[in-house]
């Protein structure tokens, strides 16, 4: 329940002042309305009288106008149930005593209680709030923007326009994550493999590539996050080239490139360990090198690339 800060701090001074002043006229004091339940042993008026007796001990509380607090007492057979509604704090108040033993005063060890009881809700009016334990436990539910870390693998298909459509099978290695509020920072490692057929042979490329992304990720639910991220990276490409025929001259050609890309995909988080992530990208690839065939079109890797690719990881502090 949730206390207005005006209500506590006047509720804080009250209750100052009733362990701080001297005696106070009776009758302005905290009184109790008893009703008793299957208790023939109990007197409700008896309970009343040494109520008021114990709760404004050595004088009255100070609120100004009496105040009468509805009590109910339940006789059961494991003990003695006594119920309130503390006005001061705004909390409903209930506690069990042991069953009252022969020789003892039943009316006095239920007033008594019950007196225990409202001065032990008071003591949270003058005491400073304290954390709660979950306040302090960590989350086991974090949405993938809050992640550290991560490390998994990806696979998919890219195509590339140099030179027709040539498709191509991605598979690579990736790690990194959250770098600030937000901001993500992956590297990856990658191979990648596609062939093309040509009226006098057919040409295979491999391609292995080394690069960094930075990027942001949104969070939009306790489980799904959104990534956006740009990048680069360096690669070497070989061109293998298989003829048709005996009278077709054929040979592989390699070197060095380079791409720069766009990513973005959604990331879901499953449980506390695994994420999942489904990623579109789209780049410019250097076109180098170029297999070229007499009569036909050049090949190469290079150029416009678009792709989509699944990615499979494990998350980390």
């Amino acid at each position: 329940m949730t206390r207005s800060p005006g209500k506590t701090l006047s509720s804080r001074v009250l209750l100052l002042l009733l362990l701080a002043s001297p005696a106070v006229a009776q009758g302005e004091g905290l009184k109790a309305k008893v009703t008793t339940w299957d208790c023939p042993a109990l007197n409700p008026a008896e309970v009343e009288r040494l109520f008021d007796f114990e709760i404004n001990r050595g004088g009255a509380i100070p609120t100004g106008e009496p105040i009468t607090l509805s009590m109910g007492v339940w006789c059961e057979p494991d003990g003695v149930r006594i119920s309130t509604h503390d006005q001061l704090t705004g909390k409903r108040l209930e506690r069990t005593i042991p069953p009252i033993p022969k020789g003892a005063e039943p009316a006095r060890v239920v007033a008594l209680a019950a007196s225990q009881l409202l001065r032990a809700s008071w003591l949270e009016l003058v005491m400073p709030a304290q954390p709660s334990a979950a306040a302090w436990a960590p989350s086991e539910d974090r949405t993938p923007s809050q992640v550290g870390g991560s490390f998994g693998v990806e696979g998919g298909a890219r195509f590339r326009s140099l030179g027709g459509l040539l498709p191509v099978g991605h598979v690579g290695l990736r790690g990194g994550g959250v770098i600030g509020t937000g901001l993500i920072l992956h590297g990856n490692a990658a191979f990648e493999y596609g062939a093309i057929s040509r009226h006098l042979g057919s040409v295979s490329a491999y391609a292995i590539w080394i690069g960094l992304d930075l990027g942001y990720r949104f969070a939009i639910a306790s489980f799904l996050g959104f990534d956006v991220e740009g990048g680069g990276g360096g690669g070497y490409v070989l061109l293998s080239a298989k003829r048709a025929g005996a009278d077709v001259v054929a040979h592989d050609v390699d070197g060095l490139t380079g791409e720069i890309g766009l990513r973005a995909g959604p990331v879901f988080s499953i449980g506390a360990s695994f994420l999942i992530s489904i990623v579109l990208q789209g780049g410019y690839t250097i076109d180098n090198p170029v297999g070229r065939v007499d009569g036909e079109s050049d090949v190469s890797i290079g150029g416009f690339s678009a792709g989509a690719l699944l990615g499979l990881g494990l998350r980390f502090d």
